[in-house]
């Protein structure tokens, strides 16, 4: 539950970059405090039921109520990009992600073999491929491809792994 927090955590996580350092960080404040507060109290209701999983499971309450439509909103208008546009795009790529990389991950654990942190690296090394891919097929536009593209391999020649092409 606690992955799935962080997952779910991370696009007004990242949203959250532009306001604070636009030295306009109230949004993000008063979220972040409201989430805290919500999430210690649903965590606090569902304690004797679920025991410890109802931390994460409180403060992805409070996350969801309080900052994952706000940051992100507040992020957007200082960038002058369409809200619902950005917010659409982002779920669905982050669904596309997950669809992706968690029956990579399951069908990793299924064949992993050898010690247990050689196990880790394989479902890790799975999921991450598999994410890669989603990323790449559906979370994308062409344009943001390319570009992605040509500076990898940029970095990569500038690091010596790849010879630089001739004209």
């Amino acid at each position: 539950l606690l992955l799935v927090q962080v997952l779910l955590q991370a696009p007004w996580v990242a949203s959250s970059v532009l306001p604070v350092a636009s030295n306009r960080p109230q949004t993000v404040a008063v979220a972040s405090a409201v989430s805290s507060v919500v999430g210690l109290a649903v965590a606090a209701l569902l304690i004797g039921r679920y025991g410890v999983a109802a931390v994460p499971i409180g403060f992805i309450v409070g996350e969801a109520l309080a900052c994952y439509v706000f940051v992100p909103r507040q992020a957007c208008r200082l960038v002058r990009e369409d809200f619902r546009r950005f917010a659409v795009r982002q779920w669905m790529g982050l669904g596309v992600g997950v669809a992706f990389a968690f029956p990579a991950a399951w069908a990793a654990a299924q064949i992993a073999s050898g010690p247990r942190v050689l196990q880790w690296v394989e479902i890790g090394a799975a999921a991450l491929a598999a994410s890669i891919v989603a990323v790449l097929t559906s979370g994308l536009d062409g344009d943001e491809r390319r570009l992605l593209l040509r500076k990898s391999r940029a970095s990569l020649v500038r690091l010596g792994v790849l010879a630089a092409q001739r004209a």
